[in-house]
């Protein structure tokens, strides 16, 4: 993206500084000049603490130039310019001189400028590199960033290049920064990184560069960090073959200013950190060494580094079109061990096609609008990263609707340590379905968003996935909104069915309107051509309880007169007219007509049964309906039956069916909204007088049998036999007295009913049918 800077990993170490015993060459480029060989000379001045003598305390520490160590020399005329490039010269031990060419020098009288170590140069001010990663070998001193400038030396008129007053030129030099040497009682091979904190946000220990001018080189010489590139960390790593010891000599060059607070982190190889904190009151000084002895580090385990999105889920996808609006991207990354890495991997396909797959945010000043990178990161224990201005910008790019746009977020600290978290975008689909499906209202809803003004043709269609037929949803809200709604149709006046009455009218929704429970629905949007499509499921649709008769404890199998779903008319005096069959694994229901002097019909029914004896005779009473909670409505009542239906035999309680006759049997459902059960009461007494049936009702031929309300209900009128080993399925249609009204919670809302005599009620019938039930169940 930008410059491309190699990821180190740095060290880290306590606070305490030292000495000196080894300068290793600056990293430069040497001149390219091929002049005459010439030799100078440079010392230190006496009352720095320098390579010539450095000071600690009582104690000092004295070395020597070594090959290796170059100087960065000058020429320059009086009245002219300086050279692009300053001549580099490199030490002989040889001879004990700077050997080099001066291939920019011009006769006639001038000044010659020194420093050390090498440098580029911007005219005569040196640009020493004084960055934030440091390399150290063992417990020997890295004179990198160990700058020298020397009092300037005049040739006169008469002199060669590298004389004054003909005699070889001698340079004293002097140190501007100040040397922090922290001396840590640690096994030396065992530690990983240092890293040196100024604790206030201006305190900056590194740059780009430390830049000091040549002209008034001297002891009153200032240097100063570049304006790029600032950092208030410094990282130092030893080089692979750093020799061990039971102790650890790390040395920090800084720029000689006052730091009320440093730290100093101490890694190990066990991937744990000590910390040391030194606090401060006075400056330190150029030319000075100071040390700090750190006796009994005291290190713990290191917590790997973490991201924290606040009042946000990162593990759940976010909007695009909502980023800067209805929450900021701007993750918080906390790194105890200091970032020696921040990579962000880039799946995104309108991103990929430009190139942008990862942007490596440690080495690359990225300068986006608001994301923090480079050196801005490099060693820090936290940082933001923050694309809440570059999160919009792939919607401007066209991003295809309900595209993901994923960024890994991979960080490392010093330790080694490394922790990855995605975060995922999408660009929302032109068409979302809402999630708000009424199954008893049959309705759902989509948002449209950024459906081009210019747009001439704008539709929303929808299908059960098992159908090709499509269906129109209603567009409204300015293309904003699109609803689903079940299509009523008209009102039908007559039976489609077969069935004796003449039904009240009643209405059904058109097939493939609306949705349903148990259903999975594709759903397309269709902008001037262009297809967006989709796909949802409803939820699982309502359970009609032991439906599958396998409970053989079921009330309607005994005689049981209280139950709370179902129920039948076995008593005392009839204990067969609901018993539980079996073939093979499966149980189902055996409804059994039988004739004790009267027809008793087998049956089955949502509710209770009570039988009271009287004389040569009694009272049977159902009470029908059962309380039940309905929260997805259903389109029909699906079956499995088994019947054997002959000519009527009985008609005791004047019945509509004469004798000899075909008989029906009867499966019906309803859905009500009652306040109470409806009682249905058949009684017979041998010479009698109260003989016959009150309140038999028939959900065809009437809305509301006294109780409430019929909302809804299904008839199968069986009028031949089958096969005594062929199940039939049956799908009940439902048909509708009321499109909306859903029955009330507490109320009694259903009842299902299964006949072997439709009209046993009147104990009219044939005495010989029977019905088999199974698998009753919902169909949606």
């Amino acid at each position: 993206m930008k410059k491309s800077l190699k990821l180190l990993f740095c060290a880290t170490a306590l606070a305490s500084l030292a000495g000196c015993n080894k300068f290793d060459e600056a990293d430069t480029a040497p001149d390219s000049g091929n002049g005459s060989l010439i030799k100078v000379y440079a010392k230190v001045a006496e009352n720095d603490g320098t390579r010539a003598n450095i000071h600690v305390g009582e104690s000092a520490f004295t070395a020597e130039w070594e090959a290796g160590d170059a100087l960065g020399i000058l020429p320059v005329k009086t009245g002219g310019t300086a050279p692009a490039t300053a001549a580099k010269f490199d030490y002989n031990t040889a001879s004990a001189a700077f050997e080099g060419s001066l291939n920019d020098f011009v006769a006639g009288g001038g000044n010659y400028y020194a420093f050390f170590p090498h440098a580029q140069v911007t005219g005569t001010t040196a640009n020493l590199p004084f960055g934030n990663l440091r390399t150290q070998t063992g417990n020997d001193f890295n004179s990198a960033y160990d700058a020298l400038v020397a009092t300037p030396q005049a040739y006169g008129a008469a002199d060669e290049a590298g004389k004054v007053d003909g005699n070889p030129v001698t340079f004293t030099l002097h140190r501007l920064t100040s040397i922090l040497d922290f001396s840590i009682a640690t096994q030396a091979d065992k530690v990983k990184y240092l890293l040196l904190t100024a604790g206030g946000e201006t305190q900056k220990l590194s740059a780009s560069s430390l830049d000091f001018a040549l002209k008034n080189g001297g002891a009153e010489t200032v240097a100063s960090l570049s304006t790029t590139d600032q950092s208030n960390v410094i990282a130092l790593q030893y080089t692979p073959d750093a020799a061990g010891g039971d102790h650890v000599e790390a040395f920090f060059n800084v720029p000689a200013d006052l730091y009320p607070t440093l730290t100093l982190d101490v890694i190990d190889s066990d991937n744990q950190m000590a910390t040391v904190t030194v606090n401060r009151t006075e400056a330190f000084e150029a030319g000075t060494l100071y040390k700090k002895a750190v006796d009994a580090p005291q290190f713990a385990p290191i917590a790997a580094p973490s991201l924290v999105w606040p009042n946000q889920d990162m593990n759940e996808p976010h909007d695009i079109t909502k980023c800067g609006t209805d929450y900021e991207a701007n993750i918080q990354i906390t790194v105890p061990g200091g970032i020696a890495g921040l990579m962000v991997n880039i799946t995104s396909e309108v991103l990929n096609e430009m190139e942008l797959k990862e942007l490596d945010l440690f080495s690359t000043d990225l300068e986006l609008p608001g994301m923090t990178s480079g050196v801005a990161i490099q060693y820090q224990k936290s940082t933001t990263f923050d694309i809440t201005t570059l999160v919009p910008l792939i919607a401007s790019l066209k991003a295809a609707p309900g595209s993901e746009h994923i960024f890994e977020v991979v960080v490392t600290d010093l330790a080694g340590q490394q922790t990855t978290q995605r975060l995922t975008f999408y660009m929302p689909s032109l068409i979302t379905y809402n999630e708000d499906a009424d199954l008893w209202l049959n309705t759902a809803s989509f948002t449209l968003k950024n459906i081009p003004a210019e747009a001439t043709s704008v539709s929303v269609q929808y299908k059960k996935s098992t159908e090709t037929a499509w269906q129109t949803a209603e567009i409204t809200e300015n293309n904003t909104k699109a609803e689903i709604k079940p299509d009523w149709g008209t009102q039908f006046t007559a039976a489609d069915w077969t069935t004796p009455n003449s039904v009240q009218p009643f209405w059904r929704i058109t097939e493939g309107t609306g949705v349903f429970a148990n259903n999975t629905y594709d759903y397309k949007l269709t902008v001037d051509g262009t297809e967006y499509t989709g796909q949802f499921t409803t939820k699982t649709g309502d359970i009609i309880p032991y439906g599958d008769m396998e409970d053989s404890s079921l009330p309607c199998f005994n005689t049981s007169e209280t139950s709370t779903f179902w129920g039948s008319g076995n008593n005392d005096q009839t204990p067969t007219l609901c018993t539980q069959g079996r073939e093979g694994e499966n149980h189902y229901a055996i409804l059994q007509s039988i004739s004790k002097f009267v027809l008793a019909a087998g049956n089955l029914f949502s509710g209770t049964f009570k039988y009271t004896s009287a004389g040569l005779g009694g009272t049977g009473a159902v009470n029908f309906g059962q309380k039940y909670f309905f929260e997805t409505r259903p389109t029909a009542l699906q079956v499995k039956y088994r019947a054997k239906v002959e000519p009527v035999d009985l008609n005791i309680l004047k019945g509509p069916l004469e004798k000899d006759t075909q008989d029906k049997a009867r499966i019906f459902v309803a859905i009500v909204d009652w306040t109470t059960q409806h009682t249905v009461s058949s009684t017979y007494v041998l010479f009698g007088s109260n003989n016959g049936c009150v309140g038999a009702w028939d959900p065809e031929t009437t809305k509301n049998p006294g109780e409430g309300q019929i909302i809804g209900y299904g008839s199968l009128w069986l009028t031949e036999t089958t096969s005594t080993s062929d199940w039939q399925n049956a799908k009940i249609q439902i048909q509708w007295y009321d499109q909306t009204t859903k029955p009330a919670d507490g109320n009694y809302s259903l009842v299902i009913s299964c006949a072997a005599n439709a009209y046993g009620d009147y104990m009219n019938g044939c005495s010989k049918n029977y019905l088999h039930i199974d698998d009753i169940q919902w169909v949606y």
